[in-house]
């Protein structure tokens, strides 16, 4: 080999040997070429939970190895060039979940609430309730804490197959308690899922304990659980509200002009023609939430968030405000119905009238519309977690997320002849019937 040549194989290599070195560090630094335009970026990647957490994984309709576990929930797809992928989770039995997702230069895209429904259509549930009853017909459910009950349309109620005082479920808490009413008895009881053939008479109560504050024609409207304790009741006359505590056998008068009432945390809260005033029974403080977010229009419904720093008001002109304490209270929608509260307290789910389901996140960013393709949803939505709502229309009961910025909207029937639903998150069931029977259904988790 001649000198000249020797020279061209020495530069060759060493442009070589710059050129795979520059690859090499590109490489180490997470960037890579975009071959669709002729760029170096940064890689991206995709990170995905679902429930159950063995699904199949499929990215472009390419196998990805899940790699989730015990210390890791997830799996995360990598050094992706940024673009759109189409990626899919899949488990036989059931229906699976698809997306669209964008990954951008040295971003992970986070799906972590990536939630697959069971093809089973549920099991059918033995209620407990006697033939006689069922052969009526159930009307409705619900669930107190863990407890259900339900309704039968002759005009009985059973809280887990045992039949309970009352005609009527009023409210339920937490615990497992209910208030129900008795229109026979024109009585409130309250129903605990410890004793539930030991009923109280909260009417009976009340008038003997407030027998001293009460006009001659003042009568109990509504009985209702408040967010201080198990003992602690709100108590709507046709002129004021009153906060009863049955272990002191004590009662106090709270407002004698509101048009809608709602407690979070150790306050009340109520609205009057000026304000939302507080109250805390606790140190018997009054207080001033906001001003007064609309005329003189009837209040259909006051919701807190759990640590009461806001408040929805929803007025029966289909008006929702959001209200902040201490700040002007904030227009949401003009044609709004059914608000609900998410389990962790950072989103709320209201309808619009026409059924299109509308999430707002409670920091008071721009709402989002979820738009379900269905043709109308009824009041009854309730939150399976933050990111996950059950919907019915007509009679079908579908479960669907809320996150409809990247297509498409994963959105699965439960049931084709649901007739009223209710969901317990502490065991993750959700029991729903047509009129007749009772079934349940595991969803994640």
């Amino acid at each position: 080999m001649n000198l000249f040549r020797r020279w061209v194989l020495i530069v060759t290599l060493s442009a070589a040997f710059i050129v795979l070195s520059a690859f090499l560090v590109l490489f180490a630094t997470g960037n890579r070429i975009n071959l669709r335009n002729m760029t170096i970026e940064k890689v991206g990647g995709i990170y995905i939970a679902s429930q159950p957490a063995d699904a199949s994984i499929f990215l472009n309709n390419v196998p990805v190895k899940n790699s989730s576990g015990i210390l890791n929930p997830g799996t995360v797809i990598n050094n992706l060039i940024s673009g759109v992928y189409n990626v899919s989770v899949s488990k036989s039995g059931y229906y699976p979940w698809m997306k669209e997702i964008k990954v951008r230069p040295g971003l992970v895209s986070v799906y972590e609430n990536v939630v697959l429904v069971p093809k089973s259509g549920g099991k059918n549930f033995v209620t407990g309730v006697p033939a006689s009853s069922l052969k009526s017909g159930i009307s409705s459910i619900v669930l107190a804490g863990t407890n259900l009950l339900i309704s039968t349309n002759n005009g009985k109620l059973y809280l887990d197959g045992k039949m309970i005082n009352g005609g009527r479920v009023v409210d339920v808490s937490g615990s497992g308690s209910i208030i129900t009413y008795s229109y026979l008895a024109d009585s409130y009881y309250l129903t605990t899922s410890s004793a539930p053939s030991l009923p109280l008479n909260l009417s009976a109560e009340f008038y003997a304990d407030a027998s001293n504050l009460l006009s001659s024609n003042e009568f109990i409207t509504k009985i209702s659980f408040s967010s201080l304790s198990g003992q602690y009741f709100l108590v709507r006359t046709n002129l004021a509200l009153y906060g009863m505590n049955i272990a002191t056998h004590s009662v106090k008068l709270i407002s004698a002009a509101l048009s809608g009432y709602a407690s979070a945390g150790n306050q009340i809260y109520w609205i009057n023609r000026r304000e939302i005033a507080t109250y805390n029974p606790i140190y018997q403080v009054y207080g001033k939430a906001s001003v007064s977010p609309a005329d003189q229009s009837e209040v259909v419904d006051l919701l807190a968030m759990p640590d009461g720093d806001e408040l929805f008001v929803l007025y029966k002109d289909d008006r929702l405000f959001s209200i902040i304490p201490g700040q002007a209270p904030v227009l949401i929608a003009s044609d709004a119905t059914s608000v609900k509260i998410s389990p962790d307290g950072t989103n709320v789910a209201y309808i619009e009238l026409g059924g299109k389901i509308t999430d707002i996140y409670a920091s008071l960013t721009k709402p989002v519309a979820i738009r379900t393709g269905l043709n109308a949803v009824s009041s009854n939505i309730s939150w399976y977690d933050d990111a996950h709502l059950f919907l019915q229309s007509g009679n079908g009961l579908y479960f669907s997320e809320i996150d409809d910025k990247n297509p498409p909207l994963n959105i699965t029937e439960v049931s084709s002849s649901t007739r009223n639903y209710a969901y317990d998150s502490a065991n993750n069931i959700l029991y729903f019937t047509d009129g007749i029977s009772v079934k349940t259904l595991k969803i994640g988790k």
